[in-house]
């Protein structure tokens, strides 16, 4: 926090990664976007023993200064899980207000996503996790993606569902 308010005379948002306690791989923390036409694309942060700065933060171990909140509030209640902790961080960086990665690693946090468009899924379990809150949630990722990265939406939902109807193909073609 100190550097922050000494480099950007203001307060901001600090995120500390956490690692799988078995693997000691990354797990959650904060993200760069990548430059893409179409697709809304980033990548992790590992943490170094400096103080880095990024665009989107899991909400794991999450610090929000006070003056953070006055100024954009608390989280989009259109957010039920997922999304709620990207959009938060993502609209702080657009406001020009800090948003970094602590040095070091703060906790251990097994990564509990699964791949929802599993196509060893049953077609009506693909299509339900298309929505659900532990799934894609696919209303919540649309209004993001529409909020902050205005004609991603309309691909993204067009991609997630064609995964979820032939996810064979998709791997396929991935490989």
């Amino acid at each position: 926090m100190q550097y922050v308010e000494k480099s950007f005379n203001r307060k901001g948002i600090y995120v500390l990664s956490t690692k799988d306690p078995i693997s000691g791989h990354f797990t959650y923390g904060g993200y760069k976007l990548r430059e893409k036409i179409f697709k809304h694309s980033y990548y992790h942060i590992e943490p170094t023993d400096s103080p880095q700065e990024c665009q989107l933060t899991n909400a794991n171990i999450l610090y929000v200064a006070r003056e953070v909140v006055d100024c954009i509030g608390i989280l989009d209640t259109r957010f039920t899980h997922s999304a709620a902790d990207f959009d938060y961080s993502l609209t702080a960086w657009e406001r020009k207000i800090p948003v970094f990665v602590c040095p070091g690693y703060g906790g251990y946090c097994i990564r509990d996503h699964t791949n929802a468009l599993d196509p060893s899924l049953p077609l009506f379990k693909r299509i339900h996790n298309l929505y659900a809150i532990k799934g894609l949630a696919l209303n919540e990722l649309l209004y993001y993606l529409r909020k902050h990265f205005k004609g991603k939406a309309t691909y993204a939902f067009i991609v997630l569902w064609l995964k979820a109807l032939f996810p064979k193909l998709f791997y396929y073609l991935k490989r």
